[in-house]
């Protein structure tokens, strides 16, 4: 057996798996809600599309983190007490009802993300 053999069918694998459909992606874009890239045209809307996820995502991670921190303030013992703290709990509780106002409103006009990317994330 030559190791010319070898070489030659490990690149006509290459070629022939150029125009399958990878199921796998597939499932992955689904799970993303979003449509798969089949055609050339279609890889710029998916690429917004992908991005418009990642700020919503950015963003969703950005409230869970402020609301780990209002109910850390009010559950530890020695800064639940303290004015600071408190005032900085009662900034961020007052930031998240801005932000859910703004985003359950049928006014879109205040949206800096995709309504349907949040809901996603």
């Amino acid at each position: 057996m030559s190791k010319k053999g070898k070489k030659a069918g490990k690149k006509n694998q290459k070629d022939s798996t150029e125009g399958q459909i990878d199921f796998a992606i597939v499932k992955k874009f689904n799970n993303l809600k979003l449509t798969v890239p089949m055609k050339e045209e279609d890889y710029a809307k998916t690429i917004e599309d992908l991005d418009q996820l990642k700020d919503a995502l950015v963003y969703w991670g950005k409230i869970i983190q402020r609301l780990s921190k209002i109910k850390y303030i009010r559950s530890a013992r020695k800064i639940s007490s303290d004015e600071h703290y408190i005032s900085e709990a009662e900034k961020e509780e007052k930031y998240i009802e801005q932000e859910k106002a703004k985003y359950s409103s049928d006014d879109t006009s205040g949206h800096e993300l995709n309504a349907e990317k949040l809901k996603i994330a």
